[in-house]
């Protein structure tokens, strides 16, 4: 049976961004959601799970307070979520990013074929985590028009 990673993240719902008084971005009142993308692949890694059997496993990386990030990843039909918080994520790049990722499926997800497809994520959209976990992971990594996250097929 297959398990599926869809890996997501956390970003600042840009619905709750305001202008302050002297034109800057106002951050103050923000929440956050799973990245639009992140949320199409978490999608499209459960619907693959209907199709062909197996399990889903959502992956993220980020900062403690970003726990409801696991409860929504959960609520979208993924079977397990693997959450590796530390405060010092706060702000982490694309390198730090992929190479946790990278460790984490190898070290707790095991042996996967892979099906790399990540676009980009919501916040930044750098196209940077997909291509270096694939580089991490020792797969290719292609771009994808249909699909919008990184997935990996075990």
């Amino acid at each position: 049976m297959a398990t599926i990673i869809a890996c997501f993240k956390w970003v600042v719902d840009e619905a709750y961004i305001r202008r302050g008084s002297s034109g800057e971005l106002d951050f103050s009142a923000v929440d956050y959601k799973i990245s639009d993308y992140d949320r199409n692949a978490i999608e499209e890694a459960v619907r693959l799970k209907d199709a062909v059997g197996g399990s889903v496993i959502a992956l993220t990386v980020g900062v403690p307070e970003a726990t409801k990030g696991v409860k929504d990843a959960l609520s979208r039909g993924t079977d397990q979520c693997y959450f590796i918080a530390d405060p010092s994520f706060q702000g982490s790049g694309t390198r730090q990013t992929a190479k946790i990722l990278a460790d984490v499926i190898r070290n707790r997800v095991g042996p996967f074929r892979p099906d790399p497809l990540r676009e980009g994520s919501s916040d930044l959209y750098a196209q940077q985590v997909g291509p270096r976990l694939a580089e991490n992971l020792g797969i290719p990594a292609f771009p994808s028009y249909r699909k919008s996250a990184w997935t990996g097929i075990r």
